[in-house]
């Protein structure tokens, strides 16, 4: 019995605030770390913090000209983003959805994109998610679109989050 410590690579610890409130605090830095070391040893060298997954207003297209790069592994760290970003990052959606949409050509700029995300995941690893004890049980949902932003497309892409008592229990992500 007792409280939940670890379930499927994600670390739970428990607490109370100051303002008496309990917490839960979910984090996966153990697996976050094998990842950036498997990427700083792929790549060679040390993998940068982000404060953002992605570059704001920078879109990733495909280049016909451009010779795929190592799509073997970019495949494998593309899925291990992907776990992390339904897990515990939904902040990583974005750039993990755009990232997943070269599986099948990476290219040098897809590979920095992909270092940039990692180097997000490598800066916020510490800082996890936390659920705290909510006010009351109410149920809310947001949405969001980027109206056709997409430069290549003109399609939009759209968001959607569900919350109960202020914590995420749903979220959605679509092209």
């Amino acid at each position: 019995g007792g409280l939940l410590k670890k379930h499927l690579g994600v670390d739970y610890e428990w607490g109370i605030l100051p303002n008496g409130k309990s917490f839960c605090k979910a984090t996966m830095n153990k697996k976050v770390n094998t990842l950036v070391e498997a990427y700083e040893k792929h790549i060679g060298k040390e993998a940068k913090i982000y404060e953002t997954p992605g570059k704001p207003h920078e879109y990733l297209s495909k280049s016909e000209d451009d010779e795929p790069v190592d799509i073997d592994q970019y495949r494998s760290f593309v899925g291990q983003l992907m776990f992390f970003t339904t897990k515990l990052y939904p902040k990583s959606g974005t750039s993990t959805r755009a990232l997943s949409g070269f599986m099948s050509n990476p290219n040098e700029t897809h590979w920095k994109a992909l270092g940039r995300a990692i180097g997000y995941l490598k800066g916020v690893k510490l800082k996890g998610l936390m659920y705290v004890q909510p006010e009351s049980f109410r149920v809310s949902s947001l949405a969001d679109t980027d109206y056709g932003n997409c430069p290549e497309t003109r399609r939009s892409v759209g968001c959607s989050i569900f919350t109960m008592g202020c914590c995420i229990i749903g979220w959605h992500m679509a092209k």
